[in-house]
């Protein structure tokens, strides 16, 4: 994720990686990428939120191909 995005150095590893963990946990509960990239805007504001949340999805979620389908 850091090497898609921007992020300055006041955004360390840890906090990339809750996000990402988060993404895959609230998407297998069944929350839309719609309502998870509003999320991500209000924390990540400089960034491509969508693109954010699908590249966690990629990258962290075990089973991406098993998730609910994307809705935004």
């Amino acid at each position: 994720m850091r090497g898609q995005f921007s992020f300055g150095a006041s955004v360390d590893d840890d906090s990339i990686a809750v996000f990402g963990g988060n993404v895959c946990k609230d998407r297998r509960d069944g929350v839309s990428q719609a309502a998870e990239a509003s999320a991500a805007r209000e924390v990540w504001s400089n960034t491509g939120a969508m693109a954010m949340v699908r590249l966690a999805e990629q990258d962290l979620c075990p089973c991406a191909a098993g998730l609910p389908e994307q809705l935004g």
